[in-house]
């Protein structure tokens, strides 16, 4: 199988405005790439590496990543059609002004994720852990929550109703009482929101 370069592929579809479509990428391993305005399609990425890039203004439409890293990566403006995210590290990236919609995430790690001013649309997260993400004016819509950890994570602005985070872990979530309206938790998440409207109970 020809190998692949990745960083040239992505720099030319950048410079002549190309899509890229149907290209499996295979322990690909480049860290540091500024691309803008990609469009890829009908692709899949697995077991890749590329830390500290910026992908601004992408659009990724039937997508798989699976054992990615994009640890502190730019991914802002971007959108997100029918992507899965599959045991994906992505500690520290900026998912600000993104779209999800009918998408995956699954088995991720997205601790310190910016997601201000992100939606999703018919997205599923499930297994993954958002602990100390920032998500200040998300916007959710038919969007399912599986056994995911939001320890620390900071809601700003972001309505929650209709929101089930019952099969969730939430301690220390830092929320405003208004948005907590709605929001769908089980008996102990209760107790421990309880602290946040300043409810005392015997």
């Amino acid at each position: 199988m020809e190998e692949i370069n990745l960083k040239e592929l992505l720099k030319s579809a950048m410079e002549e405005e190309k899509e890229i479509e149907g290209i499996k990428f295979f322990s690909c391993k480049e860290e540091n790439l500024r691309i803008e305005k990609v469009e890829i399609k009908n692709s899949s990425f697995q077991n890749c590496c590329s830390r500290n890039s910026e992908f601004i203004k992408c659009y990724f439409s039937s997508v798989i990543f699976e054992n990615c890293d994009f640890s502190n990566c730019d991914f802002s403006n971007s959108y997100f059609s029918k992507v899965k995210f599959i045991n994906c590290k992505m500690v520290g990236a900026n998912l600000s002004d993104t779209n999800f919609l009918n998408s995956e995430m699954k088995e991720c790690n997205c601790t310190y994720v910016n997601f201000s001013n992100t939606d999703f649309k018919e997205m599923l997260i499930q297994n993954s852990n958002l602990s100390n993400s920032s998500m200040q004016e998300v916007n959710f819509k038919k969007t399912r929550l599986k056994d995911t950890d939001f320890i620390q994570t900071q809601f700003f602005k972001t309505k929650l109703k209709g929101i089930d985070f019952s099969e969730c872990e939430i301690s220390g979530i830092i929320i405003d009482p208004i948005d907590l309206k709605g929001m769908i938790v089980n008996e102990m998440q209760a107790l421990e929101l309880s602290k946040i409207l300043g409810i005392v109970i015997k």
